[in-house]
């Protein structure tokens, strides 16, 4: 049996530098359910420059780092960025999709909020469905997740990765994974010796380390209901 997924292709992409990227952020599943997602997230950037109808030239649409590398014009530097106000900012600011600094830093949180409350949804959706996810007691596992932004600043998700390729990093953004064990760390060795049978008795921390807690079992996940969550699932 050949299986395939079928994706809309977002043809209007946020660019960085006129080219076009993707996020990946890291989110944490902790026993039968908790789940946290990093703030430390990365923009991976094409090496060519997007033009939405040169669909030939494939290293313009495809963002994929393992794709990317085969690229002359790949380089890490100017390709594997973070989501935050040091690398994209500037780049915000210069192409014209933020008026200034604050206005870009406000966007760059903005996005970051979108993504948890999709994380939050996308896990509460799956949580019992065993067949293709079983949260156990006792144990967390890592997921890499990967979102797109249009120009319309809408969040999408692309993909769900089991197993995440913590080398998309590149040798300048190490830091990012080392945190995200820290923080892991954190919250698999301490959060859970803190806390009786009872949550309401000692709320439970939404932020450990650099990741945020966005959804627990039982709750409706730490952006409310739900409604109005804008949720483009690609």
């Amino acid at each position: 049996m050949i299986h395939r997924v079928l994706q809309r292709y977002i043809a209007s992409p946020l660019l960085l530098g006129k080219r076009k990227f993707h996020i990946r952020a890291y989110a944490l599943a902790v026993d039968s359910l908790r789940v946290y997602l990093a703030q430390d997230c990365l923009a991976l950037c094409a090496g060519t420059r997007y033009r939405q109808n040169e669909t030939a030239n494939l290293f313009a649409h495809i963002t994929n780092t393992a794709y990317q590398d085969l690229d002359p014009n790949f380089r890490q530097d100017k390709c594997i960025l973070s989501w935050d106000e040091h690398d994209v900012a500037p780049i915000l600011v210069r192409d014209g999709a933020c008026q200034n600094a604050s206005h870009a830093q406000q966007r760059i949180q903005q996005v970051l909020r979108d993504m948890e409350a999709i994380t939050a949804e996308l896990f509460r959706a799956y949580q019992t469905e065993f067949a293709v996810f079983s949260p156990i007691d006792g144990c967390f596992e890592h997921y890499g997740l990967d979102f797109m932004v249009d120009e319309k600043w809408h969040v999408y998700l692309l993909e769900v990765n089991p197993g995440p390729d913590f080398r998309q990093t590149g040798s300048r953004l190490t830091s990012i994974i080392e945190d995200l064990m820290g923080s892991t760390i954190d919250v698999a060795f301490n959060d859970g010796d803190n806390f009786d049978d009872n949550p309401q008795s000692h709320p439970r921390a939404t932020t450990v380390g650099n990741l945020n807690l966005v959804y627990e079992k039982g709750t409706r996940g730490r952006h409310g209901s739900g409604k109005g969550i804008n949720m483009k699932l690609s």
